[in-house]
């Protein structure tokens, strides 16, 4: 027996702590992090457009799938109990989509509102005897279904993070938002076609980032706004614990950082040329100027206090100059097409405007059951009336809230009612608690908010990247992290 095989014949095999360790390392707390940093990394450079036939999908949605696998292994009740809300919205609509999938009989199909002309097609055909799912478009409400695992993953692994790594994730999601600012100002100095632009179906030399659509990337950056504040009060006071000079220092870079992070993302959201983008942009700077200012200070000398309150209001005052000053700068430079398309015509946004009313017509007459989730496109055909046919075809309602009426019915409004009565139940405890305390889940809010405004006239969720970020935001929204203490000694604050 050669030397070589009694070295392998004796080499001791792993002990049982060992492999627990392993186990551990999988399953810990950094492990959870770092998979759901890198599924939005991923979600961010893949998930942009909400098209079901990108290329991106074959790689998206199997990860989405492993991912959503991983994170429901770990798990806890107690964690689900925590975060229920959210799972309760999920779960609905992931039950919402099989349903509508199951084959129905005929006598039951051919009564459905709005099915009288698929009735007598298949009398004149004689197919009155074939069984059909509930939903008109099967193939768009499947993949209405599989689209489901991008916020389904997102939420099992972000409701098993603790205070600490929900901080960290959100420097992600601003690092994410920093890079989608370097492709859009790369965008608007290069090509308009050329590489940097990531879909083949875009909005061609505007400034979209990392999106297909310029109203996307707008919002986005405007609901980062008052993230980036969280970021740099949670960051600052959490660096500065080596004594009164560092935490002076730290929060004061911080504070500068977030300043003028925010004066980019103003000035990127005003040269995309979004409508939608130019109002969530003026609702978030008022919305994060009026929390920082609400804000109690932290010092609690009377004097501290008299000199905090022009600090206070401050950030408010100072918000509202600058996204006027932007607005006048970027005007004079015509580089502002949201404004000259706001004063100006658009003929898509006019077709927009026009085409919704239809839609609604459409949704009353299928009321109550809807044509099935991601039926809009084939089912909106069918009812599109002749003066609004053009090269240029309907993918979406560009109003989420009548599409869902469109395409789930009373169903989706009673889940999406129940769910804002419960946001609004959770921001009134939030407001009870304290709003310093509870900063992280405010600014979520704002930022849940002006997702949900732009719905009313485009379709943001609908992308992964962003049912990816909205996920997120509820589940901060929910999450008892609270803000990270200062110490009682003076030093720079914006809230």
């Amino acid at each position: 027996m050669s030397r070589t095989q009694s070295k392998r014949r004796h080499k001791p095999a792993p002990s049982v702590s060992q492999k627990r360790s392993l186990k551990e390392v999988l399953t810990s707390d950094n492990a959870k992090f770092l998979t759901l940093s890198g599924f939005f990394v991923l979600l961010f450079l893949t998930g942009g457009s909400s098209r079901p036939d990108m290329a991106a999908l074959i790689v998206l949605r199997p990860i989405s799938i492993l991912v959503l696998g991983y994170g429901l292994i770990t798990l806890t009740a107690s964690q689900m109990r925590q975060y229920w809300p959210v799972f309760a919205l999920v779960i609905a609509m992931i039950a919402l989509a099989i349903v509508q999938l199951v084959p129905l009989p005929p006598s039951i199909w051919h009564n459905l509102p709005g099915h009288s002309v698929f009735a007598q097609i298949d009398s004149i055909l004689g197919l009155q005897d074939l069984w059909r799912p509930w939903t008109l478009d099967p193939a768009g409400t499947r993949n209405a279904l599989m689209s489901l695992a991008v916020p389904l993953a997102v939420l099992v692994l972000g409701a098993q993070l603790g205070r600490d790594h929900q901080i960290r994730l959100l420097s992600v999601i601003l690092a994410l938002g920093a890079l989608s600012v370097v492709f859009a100002t790369l965008q608007l100095a290069g090509d308009p076609h050329g590489p940097l632009y990531l879909y083949r179906i875009t909005n061609d030399g505007a400034a979209v980032g990392l999106f297909a659509n310029r109203n996307h990337q707008a919002v986005f950056l405007s609901s980062l706004i008052p993230l980036l504040f969280v970021w740099a009060r949670n960051t600052g006071r959490s660096t500065g614990s080596h004594g009164r000079d560092s935490h002076h220092h730290a929060g004061s870079l911080h504070i500068v950082i977030a300043s003028a992070g925010a004066a980019i993302l103003m000035l990127l959201s005003l040269v995309t040329g979004s409508r939608a983008g130019l109002m969530t942009l003026l609702i978030s700077v008022l919305a994060t100027g009026a929390l920082i200012s609400f804000i109690p200070p932290a010092r609690s000398s009377s004097s501290a206090k008299k000199q905090s309150q022009l600090r206070r209001f401050a950030p408010l005052g100072v918000g509202i100059l600058a996204l006027v000053g932007f607005g006048v700068l970027t005007a004079v430079m015509g580089r502002n097409l949201a404004l000259d398309r706001l004063l100006g015509s658009d003929p898509g946004a006019d077709a927009r405007a026009d085409f919704t009313p239809q839609t609604f017509d459409l949704a009353l007459n299928n009321l109550p059951w809807g044509t099935g989730l991601g039926s809009f496109e084939r089912v909106y055909r069918m009812a599109e009336p002749d003066s609004l046919l053009n090269p240029a075809y309907a993918n979406h309602a560009h109003n989420d809230f009548v599409e869902i009426l469109l395409t789930t019915g009373l169903f989706g409004i009673v889940i999406a009612s129940g769910f804002a009565v419960l946001l609004l139940w959770r921001l009134r405890i939030l407001t009870r608690q304290g709003l310093a305390n509870h900063i992280l889940q405010i600014a979520s809010l704002i930022s849940l908010g002006l997702l949900t405004l732009a719905s009313f006239v485009d379709y943001p969720i609908r992308t992964p990247a962003l049912a990816g970020f909205c996920t997120l935001l509820l589940v901060w929204v929910f999450s008892d992290a609270q803000a990270v203490k200062r110490p009682n000694h003076p030093g720079k604050e914006f809230g």
